[in-house]
């Protein structure tokens, strides 16, 4: 890029970026009214419920409030959706002159301390935050008459280029939803069903209605809700650059690092939305993993055997199970895996199955490629379309997270991941220079922070190969 077109694209960010700032101002402001009204509708809600259950309270009431507030979450979601970021919004060129001109910076500041007498301890300034000072200076130089404090947005550029990285190299974290309407404890209900059905000739007001449970008719049918809560779970990465590296100011270190968080980041990531059990640790909690906390397999007692609706219904907040029958096998021989397998598949409700997916790993894919018939024929043809393996004609992605197939393990998945959990960004996205606590080596630090919340738990069934089962 010439420094002609280095000037015109970092002049684009520069205005591009005051404009996204500005407006995402306003969203700001009208999603945190709503989010207001949100709590206050929900404290109400609880307290209609805890009367309703006690003998007392307004059902129809009740009804009322939770389309409310499934009317205000839609609400939320809508204006949470319309926040712009930098990273989407600025075109490729304005981006690579962004991160052209802040490679340089990390080097250039540490050389020009170097000569200044060495690094000090109040010169731990953030990362980002000396990036953007470059991409300022630079700016500045350049003779760009807009102020670019607070418009390039260069924070969110770097950060969005790790969490890329990092999903691109654990594909189970491109299979999980985004949800933009998520905060820090956010609350949402999920329909349970109940909703009655009118059925009625002409002329009749239509007072019958189907209870979706029975399929029967009744006078009345009751709406039963759920609510889930967005989690917030931490964890940080620290990746070593010598020295060396780190004083060059013609060494432009940005794609190594990103690299380096990229990995890191994502492996902390895959695992914790895999595994992760939910618990405090070092003050940072874990995410409440898909086959961590969301899955109970208890014997008899364990949440994920009961059904979704109806009495007894399972905890919102955790997934369905289907057992094998077997520790640690899907069965005595070929013909048990293979007929267990097309059950399992039959769990899932018809509606998401047009999007599921399989999820394991290859380990476990490799048992089903072996399985034979009793002509020593290949049972399953696993086929590759656009680069992914497909087995029984739905695709499956692969996961080191995967456990392998053991004694209570939960070693596959299918359905729609995308609708049956999600995370987002936190409020804590920070990188920090320590030049001190390794010799030679400067570590970045790396702080991240993440929503997780479970959506819609029957959009994903768990195999598990263990003799557990419901009562």
């Amino acid at each position: 890029m010439t420094p002609e077109e280095l000037k015109a694209q970092l002049a684009l960010a520069v205005k591009l970026g005051k404009e996204v700032e500005a407006e995402n101002a306003k969203i700001k402001i009208k999603a945190e009214k709503l989010e207001a009204d949100n709590v206050a509708m929900m404290t109400k809600f609880e307290a209609l419920s805890k009367q309703i259950e006690d003998g007392g309270g307004d059902i129809k009431q009740l009804e009322e409030m939770a389309e409310t507030i499934k009317e205000l979450q839609s609400e939320i979601s809508d204006v949470r959706s319309k926040h712009q970021k930098p990273s989407l919004v600025l075109p490729e060129d304005a981006k690579t002159a962004l991160k052209q001109v802040a490679g340089g910076a990390i080097g250039s500041f540490l050389a020009q301390k170097k000569r200044d007498g060495g690094v000090k301890a109040d010169d731990l300034n953030d990362f980002m935050s000396i990036a953007a000072a470059g991409v300022a200076d630079k700016v500045k130089a350049l003779n760009i008459a807009t102020d670019a404090d607070g418009g390039l947005a260069i924070a969110e550029i770097l950060a969005t280029d790790v969490l890329d990285y990092a999903r691109n190299s654990y594909p189970i974290l491109q299979e999980v939803g985004f949800k933009s309407g998520m905060t820090r404890n956010y609350r949402q209900l999920v329909n349970l069903g109940g909703v009655g059905v009118r059925r009625g000739a002409e002329n009749t007001d239509g007072q019958t209605k189907i209870d979706p449970a029975t399929g029967k008719y009744v006078s009345t049918a009751t709406q039963s809700y759920a609510e889930v809560k967005s989690n917030t779970f931490q964890a940080s990465a620290e990746p070593l650059i010598s020295d060396h590296a780190m004083s060059a100011p013609d060494i432009d270190i940005y794609n190594d690092l990103i690299v380096d968080l990229g990995i890191e980041v994502g492996e902390w990531l895959a695992n914790d939305v895999t595994l992760g059990s939910g618990a405090l640790t070092g003050g940072d909690g874990t995410a409440r993993g898909i086959l961590g906390s969301r899955l109970d397999i208890t014997n008899l007692t364990g949440e994920s055997w009961k059904p979704t609706k109806g009495a007894g219904r399972r905890n919102a907040d955790v997934f369905p199970a289907y057992a094998t029958g077997v520790a640690g096998d899907m069965g005595a021989n070929d013909k048990t895996r293979v007929d267990w397998l097309l059950k399992f598949m039959r769990q899932l409700p018809v509606r998401y199955r047009m999007g599921a997916k399989l999820y394991m790993n290859e380990n476990t894919l490799s048992v089903f490629e072996l399985a034979r018939d009793a002509n020593e024929r290949p049972v399953f043809r696993v086929t590759y379309m656009d680069g992914e393996p497909r087995l029984n004609g739905k695709p499956v992605v692969l996961d080191d997270n995967m456990p392998d197939i053991a004694t209570d393990a939960a070693f596959i998945m299918y359905g729609d991941l995308k609708l049956a959990y999600a995370i987002n960004n936190g409020d804590v996205e920070k990188m920090q220079i320590n030049p001190y606590i390794v010799r030679g080596a400067t570590v970045v630090e790396y702080d991240k922070e993440m929503f997780e919340m479970i959506q819609r738990s029957d959009a994903l069934i768990i195999g598990v190969a263990t003799t557990n089962a419901a009562a």
